[in-house]
């Protein structure tokens, strides 16, 4: 059982990550969301991923296509940030 032995002692310094939030770029130490946040109380979200090959996104348009269409079903509004 190393691996989890390893894995339990592992740690994240939150203060060298840096997160964005509604387009404001925060220190992981100072991000912080209101608990009323309809992301934070029902876990509301979209995922996509994609391939890279050759350091380009693998039918990018599919891939983004598909990330707003999914948003559209749970009326999540994509911004870019």
């Amino acid at each position: 059982m190393q691996i989890f032995r390893n894995f339990y002692n592992f740690r994240i310094i939150r203060s060298e990550y840096f997160v964005s939030i509604n387009g404001e770029i925060y220190n992981g130490e100072e991000a912080k969301i209101s608990v009323f946040d309809r992301g934070f109380l029902y876990g509301d979200s979209v995922y996509e991923s994609t391939r890279i090959f050759n350091s380009k996104p693998f039918r990018l348009e599919s891939h983004l296509t598909r990330l707003f269409e999914s948003a559209k079903k749970i009326d999540l509004e994509i911004t870019f940030s």
